[in-house]
């Protein structure tokens, strides 16, 4: 009895010994590991193609990482980048496994969704590669068609209705279009529709022929122009004898530039510069008179002669609008007024003046003050540039102090270059960050 007991006590050592020894041989758990293509690659070939965006161990109900990106669906986790290979976890792997994602574009949102009030049809643009529509009309179920135009039911009770589209690619969808209108089947209106540029600005009823016009469309630096009946503006839209709906487009003209005038002491003339050739005049307002001065063609620079009698260290406005050989119903085009204070200085033979350079040219002349102080002038413009500073020297290392003038000096400006635009911006949906390219300087 005892020799069965020890020999009992035997075999479950024996057997604890080989379990611990097979759970110690086990192999390690196989991973299977995601890459999805680096967004910064297409802009910087020196990064890697592929990062890692997670790893799982293999079992073969896994469920697989689930991506998103916008305007994209994934398809599958394929072995290969060309996307040939799925991924199956039901199979036996020894090693690791690299996968990549492999995304299908998703079709556009259907666009330009309208409602025909006369036809009583509801329409869309059609969408590149889309092989049909899912359409819904109000709580009613939805159908797949492939046309791009819906007729409402005969029986359609009159009233507000919502419409829904979305575009279907086998098994992918776009974003859903939505469309609210009102139907009206017992005195069908004519509507005239108001576009500016390719986006509706207002849509008015016709009523005995003509319709109520809408206020003017603005547009920074243009001047309304008129309502046509074609987008190029050749045929001016009449509101009147309407018998049916159209749409008429927004015209504009290029109002003429606003000048920087600056005010010379020395020869005691207003000047400025205009390089645009729509300019027909400039018309200068001083000392409650005007005064026309022409455009001349090739001619850039202009000035105003300031009239005799004008009171030293007082302060003065002038005035000036520039008029465009573009006209409105007849009306040239004027530009945003410049309004210019300056005081006016008087130069003596014994006056002490600050002139100031522009890229070697002379910009301005300032009268020194009793207290030995001057006003600058107006900071210059360059294009490409930000002015920086006035200097007396042409290298730009002393910095002018415009006080405590007892002689006749020259400054001169300096500018600093203006840095360029940031380029690639691109967007990664897996951290939800936006990068761009470094700018040399910054």
């Amino acid at each position: 009895m005892r020799n069965k007991k020890i020999a009992a006590i035997f075999m479950i050592a024996v057997l604890l010994v080989s379990v611990f020894v097979f759970v110690g041989c086990e192999d390690p758990a196989v991973k299977v590991i995601y890459k999805d293509i680096n967004p910064k690659y297409e802009t910087d070939d020196s990064v890697e193609e592929y990062i890692t965006v997670g790893e799982a161990e293999i079992k073969p109900d896994m469920t697989l990482l689930e991506l998103s990106k916008d305007g994209f669906a994934l398809e599958a986790w394929t072995t290969d980048k060309e996307g040939q290979n799925v991924f199956d976890p039901t199979k036996t792997y020894t090693q690791n496994v690299v996968v990549y994602a492999k995304w299908h574009r998703l079709p556009a949102m259907p666009a330009n969704l309208a409602y025909d009030p006369d036809t009583h049809t509801v329409s869309w643009t059609a969408v590149s590669g889309a092989t049909g529509y899912m359409i819904q009309l109000d709580d009613n179920s939805e159908q797949l068609v492939v046309n791009t135009t819906y007729d409402l039911p005969a029986n359609m009770l009159n009233g507000t209705h919502t419409f829904k589209v979305t575009a279907k690619e086998n098994k992918y969808s776009s974003q859903t279009a939505n469309l609210s209108f009102y139907v009206n089947r017992e005195q069908p209106k004519q509507y005239v529709s108001f576009f500016v540029g390719d986006e509706i600005w207002r849509i008015v009823e016709i009523v005995e022929g003509e319709v109520k016009l809408p206020a003017q469309p603005t547009e920074k630096g243009y001047a309304f122009a008129g309502w046509t009946t074609d987008k190029e503006g050749n045929t001016p839209f009449e509101n009147r004898d309407l018998v049916g709906s159209l749409s008429v487009y927004a015209q504009f003209k290029k109002l003429p530039q606003t000048v920087s005038p600056r005010y010379v002491a020395n020869t005691q003339t207003i000047e400025w510069n205009y390089t645009g050739g729509d300019a027909a005049s400039f018309v200068v307002s001083f000392d409650g008179k005007e005064t026309t001065i022409d455009f001349v063609e090739g001619q850039s620079a202009y000035s105003f002669a300031l009239p005799q009698g004008l009171t030293d260290g007082t302060e003065y406005t002038v005035e000036i609008v520039t008029m465009s050989v573009n006209e409105v119903d007849g009306e040239a085009l004027r530009s945003e007024k410049a309004v210019y204070n300056f005081t006016y200085s008087v130069i003596g033979e014994s006056s002490v003046t600050v002139t100031f350079m522009v890229d070697g040219k002379e910009y301005d002349v300032k009268v020194v003050n009793s207290s030995g102080t001057i006003l600058l002038p107006q900071e210059p413009t360059k294009t490409g540039y930000v002015f920086d500073k006035w200097t007396t020297d042409e290298a730009g290392e002393h910095v002018f102090n415009p006080s405590n003038i007892t002689e006749y000096i020259v400054v001169y400006a300096q500018w600093t270059e203006r840095p360029a635009a940031p380029q690639s911006v691109s967007f990664d949906a897996t951290s939800g960050t936006i990068s761009w390219d470094a700018i040399d300087g910054i």
